[in-house]
């Protein structure tokens, strides 16, 4: 259960399988503690053999999932305790930190940098330039930061397919 920590530690030391995954649904319960942004629960089960990297019913991993879940606590107990791999794909190849850009969390893309992302940095410039922030917010301070970051690592910015959208032909505001 969700809620009960002490008795997922027994039955992980009775030899329950943390990677386990529903037939039906393909659900595991460290998705489940991620979805439920269980940082406790999550740290017992990956301690029990849980794989950091394991990859879901929808094609993602846990690090994707916490990123979409908002946990930041689960990522970072992830990358940190666990070594989960910062360069993942999803199923369409999507890593961790493009979905972090397309939920407007470039502090979460300047911690993936920082731990060793390197995996299409340049579509990951192309996501970052099109993903608009306030001009004034911590969201821009961090967006500034990727970018520098992104510059430093050789990744050409801005990216030359960006194309801003244009209204319609005859279309007056």
């Amino acid at each position: 259960s969700l809620r009960n920590v002490r008795g997922a530690e027994k039955l992980l030391k009775l030899g329950a399988n943390p990677n386990y995954r529903d037939e039906k649904l393909h659900a595991s319960p460290l998705y489940l503690a991620v979805g439920a942004s269980r940082v406790d629960l999550l740290d017992v089960l990956l301690r029990y053999k849980g794989d950091p990297n394991l990859i879901g019913p929808n094609g993602d991993s846990l690090l994707h999932q916490a990123v979409i879940e908002f946990c930041e606590a689960c990522v970072r107990l992830l990358v940190e305790n666990y070594h989960a791999n910062v360069n993942v794909q999803c199923d369409n190849g999507d890593t961790p930190a493009k979905v972090a850009v397309a939920m407007g969390r470039f502090d979460l893309v300047a911690y993936f940098l920082q731990k060793g992302l390197n995996n299409n940095l340049q579509d990951l410039a192309l996501s970052v330039q099109i993903r608009q922030v306030p001009a004034e917010s911590d969201a821009m301070k961090h967006k500034v930061q990727v970018i520098d970051m992104l510059k430093a690592r050789g990744v050409q910015y801005p990216d030359p397919r960006y194309r801003p959208r244009q209204p319609p032909p005859g279309w007056e505001p």
